[in-house]
């Protein structure tokens, strides 16, 4: 899913590349074709031939259309495309990809975190509720003792005392697991934002070079 949702944006994003230089060629060829107003001179039609939309173009980023001839002649503005100048775009638009990539296998790892620190949480939060049902047994038994056995009594609480303490200290210990996970799920998320955001420059720096490379 991912690969085709990628392709299909660099597809649409070719796209429009080919439909700005064929705005950008055409006017040229319309304005040259003019014919002063109250001149005997007859215009010439079709004075422009559209470049081709090709697959190789949509689907690969290569062999950008050339111009075609036109059904009396004429062509297009015809501008040279250097398509050696071109690798730096084509390297910004994969590294723009890897970027794109990157962020999607980040953001699914924020994912797992975040599952996993849910889980420790709620773990932790059966963990408390035992230490607070030791916690009662502990004061119950410690109410109970009557003044001549206190000693002997208080001995035979304390192990209550000491559950209690262990399922504290273990949930405890889950409960910061789970803050780290976040915290690092957090970074991963932060770390995808910026490789998007990396990623739509470098697409506009292609975009930058492609249009010198059609001059």
């Amino acid at each position: 899913m991912l690969v085709a949702a990628i392709l299909l944006l660099l597809g649409i994003f070719r796209i429009g590349l080919w439909y700005n230089n064929d705005l950008a060629e055409r006017q040229p060829a319309f304005q040259a074709s003019r014919v002063a107003a109250g001149s005997s001179e007859i215009g010439k039609w079709p004075v422009y031939a559209r470049r081709p939309l090709t697959e190789n173009w949509v689907l690969k980023g290569e062999n950008f259309p050339s111009p075609q001839q036109a059904a009396e002649g004429g062509i297009g503005a015809g501008r040279t495309k250097n398509s050696a100048c071109e690798d730096a775009a084509r390297a910004n638009e994969q590294q723009a990809v890897n970027n794109i990539k990157r962020a999607w296998i980040l953001e699914n790892e924020a994912k797992q975190l975040d599952s996993e620190a849910d889980r420790l949480d709620s773990e932790a939060a059966q963990l408390e509720e035992q230490a607070k049902y030791y916690q009662k047994l502990y004061e119950d038994c410690q109410g109970s003792c009557v003044e001549y056995e206190y000693n002997y009594c208080a001995q035979q609480c304390s192990f209550y005392k000491q559950q209690a303490d262990d399922y504290r200290e273990q949930a405890r210990q889950k409960r910061d697991l789970a803050r780290q996970k976040r915290d690092l799920a957090r970074q991963k998320r932060q770390e995808a934002q910026r490789l998007r955001d990396e990623a739509e420059q470098l697409f506009d720096q292609a975009l930058g070079i492609r249009k010198e490379c059609w001059k």
